[in-house]
């Protein structure tokens, strides 16, 4: 950190709400040279050393304690003359005592206003100084109580808070709106390139927003004749959004503009150019930049904008397409709240939503995928009806994630009032309601209730053939899940045979390559396992590992799914293969770390899976050491509750207190879907009938895994 700076930096961004403790802001324009820092105890100038800070960072002025940088405490005005920043970021517990102190509350005030009320209404202000001398001038004036005014600025009275003339402030403007207000005048009347980026910052989570994303769908509207533009009115507007965003000059000037008086930050992390803006500017601009009856317009233009961007990514379900889908979520949520608050239903962004609960889903992240599928359900069913088709697509992906989650009787309540509602209005022998019909099945299944299971599928096999052939794909996928619950009750022989019969006909049908074919001779081969023929599973294994290789890939899923079920067979040979078993399930967990991220489920049961070897070959420190970490992992992100969470558990509670002998197959016995790497029993279970572009029926391949 350089030499001294006579020029202050100013600026904030909504994302300095979210974190305790001291925060620092970039500056989002270049100064000559390094900022100073000041002890306020003595006036004192602080090493750099001391403070390790950014060059860019906010303040020249900082107060400290000791040796430890607690808060900002003064923001002096550029010298353009342009409007100060005016910004004080304290920590929260800084925050509350600020609060307190400038509301005049004595100890009983404090113990009555509920210490985490005070920490929501610091936070909900952004730490925001003036914000929070405004609150405590509200308070002091009014006698309310803390949780009335959180209420307020809640509530869309949270301009009268805004606007309060607060006679505590330190600072020459005395409210958020009259700090703001010259600079809102100047770009209205100066800068429109300035005001068209506002008003589009108005409807994006204010924490990050990535211009890439905007860059990204302005470029795709603009390719297209027919835009879907959700009112006449908003065709000029929505083009000259897409002008601004085409013109790396005209938005580079634009963005100068908003920075000058600190109406947002402009950093980069890595390639990638963000915006950040505080969230009560954010709420000023709204109201002060955009009249009540152009909102909703402005809104339906930045639904366009971002809704188009997610889908010009491609494959949401594809690795490799993650980091740029987890960019979105957060700003698909907040069109959703603002959708919701408006009473606007946009297909459009439900269709989105709809999407991006898929990318969630296939990621592991199975609760935040619950409640999006939830969300987009609830919406569908109340704007256009239970029975459409599209209310009934999210209820049918609500229950696929439920179902991920082991929360069976709510999957199956829905799976229930889906199958009764198309054979209502579809039939029942329609393809749709015989795939949901299978699911329910494959619920049964879970539960144990086999002959319920069995029954299903038997009706379901019998339909198909009737309806679609002997030979259709979802005949086969039928005759492959009723052999699937067949294995589970250990009836291998009419397993065995239905596999066979099976395999031979997707052979002759589908080729000897094809992906559904390979999960015929993977099935056969753990029906072998199961049966001791550990040869004979061996060599189809092999068989099956080595032309996933080459067709789909050396990291593919099922690639990998067929190395863990090789390692499964090697480990039930005998200590002599125990050393291949090891090397096949590490170099799974690696992989599935390196693709899929240390905490996906897939990453977990190779985890769970390495414990089992390693317990097995008598390394049990070793053993018992990743099974507790599997076990914490497993209820964090599945629950405590989860019949994967339960079987880790369950084994490493025994290891730990035993010495009897534990079965390899002991912890993940449980069958869950898509990519789940334990020993896998890879039915063709919710499989054949892909989601397309338009009728997605939740019908994703499912595989079952069992140790």
């Amino acid at each position: 950190m350089a030499a001294d700076s006579t020029q202050p930096a100013t600026g904030f961004g909504g994302h300095f709400k979210s974190y305790g403790g001291s925060q620092i802001m970039g500056n989002s324009f270049s100064t000559s040279g390094g900022p100073i820092y000041f002890d306020s105890s003595s006036n004192n100038r602080l090493p750099p050393s001391v403070c390790e800070l950014p060059d860019f960072i906010l303040s020249p002025y900082f107060i400290g304690r000791g040796d430890e940088l607690q808060q900002i405490d003064r923001v002096f005005s550029a010298s353009s003359g342009d409007l100060p920043g005016r910004c004080v970021i304290h920590g929260t517990d800084d925050a509350v005592a600020m609060l307190a102190a400038r509301a005049e509350m004595d100890g009983g005030t404090i113990e009555r206003a509920n210490n985490t009320d005070l920490e929501r209404l610091v936070k909900a202000v952004g730490n925001l100084p003036l914000a929070i001398d405004q609150a405590a001038s509200y308070l002091k004036s009014y006698e309310g109580s803390t949780k009335e005014l959180l209420d307020l600025y809640k509530s869309e009275e949270v301009m009268e808070v805004l606007s309060w003339e607060n006679d505590l402030s330190r600072y020459e403007e005395k409210s958020v709106v009259a700090t703001f207000k010259p600079a809102l005048d100047r770009i209205s009347q100066m800068a429109p390139d300035a005001v068209i980026l506002l008003r589009i910052l108005c409807f994006c989570d204010p924490e990050s927003i990535p211009i890439s994303v905007l860059k990204r769908g302005c470029s795709a509207l603009s390719q297209e004749d027919g835009r879907d533009i959700p009112t006449a009115p908003t065709v000029d507007e929505i083009e000259a959004v897409i002008g601004l965003f085409q013109s790396s000059i005209r938005l580079s000037k634009a963005i100068q503009e908003i920075q000058r008086p600190s109406l947002a930050v402009y950093t980069r992390e890595g390639s990638e150019r963000i915006l950040r803006i505080h969230d009560l500017v954010q709420f000023l601009l709204r109201s002060k930049l955009i009249a009540a009856a152009e909102r909703e317009q402005w809104l339906e233009i930045v639904i366009c904008i971002v809704c188009k961007a997610f889908e010009v990514i491609g494959d949401h379900t594809s690795p490799q397409n993650w980091s740029q889908c987890g960019q979105f979520i957060s700003h698909i949520e907040f069109l959703e709240g603002f959708a919701a608050q408006y009473g606007l239903y946009n297909a459009t962004l439900l269709n989105t939503s709809a999407s991006a609960a898929i990318y969630l889903y296939n990621c592991g992240l199975y609760q935040k995928a619950a409640t999006m599928h939830k969300q987009t359900y609830e919406r569908r069913k109340a704007a256009i009806g239970e029975e459409h088709p599209e209310t009934l697509t999210s209820m049918g992906d609500l229950a696929s994630t439920y179902w991920k989650q082991g929360r069976w009787k709510e999957a199956e309540g829905l799976q229930v009032g889906i199958i009764e509602t198309l054979k209502r209005v579809l039939g029942p022998e329609h393809p749709d309601t015989l795939t949901t019909m299978a699911n329910l099945a494959s619920t049964y299944s879970d539960q144990q209730r086999w002959k319920e299971s069995e029954g299903l599928e038997v009706e379901v096999l019998e339909a198909r053939k009737r309806v679609l052939g002997e030979e259709h794909p979802n005949t086969l996928t039928s005759i492959a899940n009723l052999a699937s619950t067949y294995s589970k009750q250990e009836r291998w022989k009419e397993a065995e045979g239905l596999e066979v019969e099976v395999l031979e006909t997707m052979k002759r049908v589908l080729g000897e390559e094809h992906p559904n074919t390979l999960i015929s001779i993977a099935n056969l081969a753990l029906t072998y396992s199961d049966q001791g023929r550990l040869k004979e599973a061996e060599g189809l294994e092999v068989e099956v590992l080595e032309t996933r290789k080459r067709v789909l890939g050396e990291e593919h899923p099922y690639t990998l799914t067929s190395m863990s079920n090789l390692a499964s067979i090697y480990l039930r040979q005998g200590p002599q293969r125990w050393k291949e078993a090891e090397g096949l399930e590490v170099e799974v967990l690696e992989t599935w770390k390196r693709v899929l991220g240390e905490e996906h489920p897939n990453t977990l049961a190779s985890m769970n899976n390495l414990a089992v070897t390693w317990k097995e070959q008598g390394q049990d420190a070793k053993a018992i050491s990743l099974m507790s970490e599997c076990v914490h992992l497993r209820t964090r992100i599945l629950g405590a509750n989860h019949p994967l969470t339960l079987g880790s558990s369950a084994a490493f509670t025994e290891w730990q207190t035993q010495e009897p002998e534990v079965d390899s197959s002991a912890t993940d016995n449980m069958t869950v879907t898509e990519g789940e790497p334990s020993r896998v029993d890879e039915t063709l279970d919710r499989a054949l009938q892909l989601r397309p572009k338009k009728k997605r029926f939740f019908t994703t391949l499912r595989q079952k895994f069992r140790s």
